[in-house]
């Protein structure tokens, strides 16, 4: 029997059970938003991306201040996304689907060549510091 990955797509495409389910949770918090509840939820991710994006390029470590108050910002906005804050195992798990999945490697390189390998490194430093 093949063992489920943190993360990401079988080999035929499709995504594992336990991350569509993930998804699938998260997807069901957001039913009440209303348009604007998303278009703010964009723009902070969007905001985060690019943050990390300057710092990757300014050389910041990962695990630096600068960084880790960007970290609690994604943290906070995925605690939004899922009604509840993210624990030390989900946050690293959600970094690391966010270096292994397709979508999330093309979206976060084209904003900056290794910035899903960056943002990745980033959450494991602020989960394994900051939460529990």
């Amino acid at each position: 029997m093949t063992r489920e990955p943190s993360a990401g797509r079988r080999g035929d495409g499709a995504l594992w059970p336990r991350t569509q389910a993930h998804i699938d949770l998260a997807k069901h918090g957001m039913n009440n938003w209303k348009p604007f509840d998303f278009e703010q939820h964009n723009a902070e991710v969007g905001s985060i991306e690019a943050d990390n994006a300057d710092a990757m390029t300014a050389n910041r470590s990962a695990d630096s201040p600068t960084i880790q108050a960007i970290a609690r910002r994604m943290r906070d906005w995925v605690g939004r996304a899922w009604s509840r804050s993210p624990t030390k195992a989900a946050f690293t798990v959600l970094g690391g689907f966010y270096r292994d999945h397709p979508d999330s490697r093309a979206r976060y390189g084209g904003r900056a060549a290794g910035l899903a390998d960056y943002m990745t490194e980033a959450m494991r430093a602020f989960a394994e510091t900051r939460l529990i």
